[in-house]
């Protein structure tokens, strides 16, 4: 998973917390897409037809399965973020995430990395937002950090966000990289798209990570003993 990186060998070893390599991430944007910046061809002009007339009581047609939005769960089923329409379930952006969605036609992508609190003893959202902020800009070239943002709270759990430009291989992404704390875990969610559409797609970025939810953990089963035969009379 993608968590939080030491400055040193000794600091690891000092705060006993487990790291991950930024190749995991890294390997996100291999697969993403964000380096198709070749401009979209003009669209082929059909062959002038003859249009009916449209029928005086049309009938409609059922919204088709990809217009609608899709809860996802995660893979320990312990999470779970809303898609909006047009999202789909990835499997090749971070091998270790939990969740993995794009949009690829619009160039944007989130996963969601999640690590049990008792994991991590000694650690905050703060120092957590902190490790992982660091790891990312430190693989990117010419990183720029802005924040935090106005994003406190994600479905009532305290949150951090903050937004981190750069480059990688020569490719400008730009990231929502957000932070949250639940009763059980620690949360990274990660969003990203090309600077040149960061704005028209934050809105949907946004959506999507204010979407993500906490399962409530099962309710234990309830044991129901026997009721007690009646006690048999004592002699007299």
């Amino acid at each position: 998973m993608l968590r939080c990186t030491p400055p040193s060998r000794q600091s690891s070893r000092q705060t006993g917390w487990r790291f991950w390599p930024a190749s995991l991430l890294l390997a996100a944007f291999a697969v993403a897409g964000c380096s198709s910046n070749a401009p979209t061809p003009p669209p082929v002009a059909s062959p002038s037809v003859e249009v009916s007339p449209p029928s005086p009581t049309p009938i409609a047609s059922p919204t088709p399965p990809e217009a609608r939005s899709q809860v996802v769960t995660s893979k320990d089923g312990q999470d779970e973020v809303t898609l909006p329409a047009g999202w789909t379930v990835e499997t090749g952006l971070n091998a270790e995430a939990q969740i993995q969605a794009a949009h690829r036609e619009r160039g944007m992508f989130v996963i969601v990395l999640s690590e049990p609190k008792q994991a991590l003893p000694g650690m905050t959202r703060e120092k957590h937002s902190q490790a992982t902020r660091e790891l990312l800009t430190q693989n990117l070239a010419e990183s720029a950090v802005k924040g935090p943002t106005d994003v406190k709270t994600i479905h009532g759990n305290p949150a951090i966000q903050y937004v981190i430009q750069g480059a990688l291989n020569n490719i400008a992404v730009k990231f929502l990289h957000t932070t949250l704390e639940t009763p059980t875990q620690f949360v990274q969610i990660l969003a990203w798209t090309r600077p040149d559409a960061f704005d028209a797609n934050e809105r949907e970025l946004q959506q999507v990570i204010q979407s993500f939810r906490e399962k409530p953990a099962p309710a234990s089963p309830t044991v129901t003993l026997p009721s007690p035969g009646p006690v048999p009379a004592q002699p007299q």
